[in-house]
């Protein structure tokens, strides 16, 4: 009688052995398939999904590096020159807004700085951020989109 029950456990550790070897089979398949490609799932630069155009994030992209990248880091998460942008709508409320304060930063009215924009100018007292005029609300959408727009 023993050894029946002996001959039936080692029958189902061969069988739980076997379902774990195909699992195990189907997982390795899994991880060794082709990711999707990035431009089926855009991210933003930080790694993010996002909602936004290709076209859109890419004209962010181009500003961002010609216009910002030198004083602001590329990854938009450490302090470089200028404070990290990953966080700009704490700062400022909307994308009109940061297009208002970038045509010139210098006369930007202190009433219409909020608590933590103050705080983080106190930060960054060596360096203002230089004026852009020629920037469009469009620029400005596609950056904003480009580094974690709304």
């Amino acid at each position: 009688m023993e050894e029946k029950y002996a001959i039936q456990a080692k029958n189902v550790a061969f069988l739980l052995g076997f379902i774990a070897f195909i699992v195990f089979l189907f997982m390795l398949k899994m991880l060794l398939m082709e990711a999707p490609k990035e431009s089926e799932y855009p991210q933003f630069f930080c790694g993010f999904r996002n909602r936004y155009s290709d076209t859109l994030l890419n004209q962010g992209k181009t500003l961002f590096i010609n216009n910002c990248a030198s004083c602001h880091a590329k990854s938009m998460m450490e302090p470089l020159t200028g404070p990290p942008l990953v966080d700009w709508k704490q700062h400022l409320k909307d994308e009109k807004e940061l297009l208002f304060y970038l045509h010139n930063p210098t006369k930007y009215p202190k009433k219409r700085m909020n608590k933590e924009f103050r705080a983080m100018r106190e930060i960054y007292t060596s360096a203002r951020c230089m004026s852009f005029p020629n920037f469009t609300e469009a620029d400005v959408a596609a950056i904003a989109a480009y580094i974690g727009g709304p």
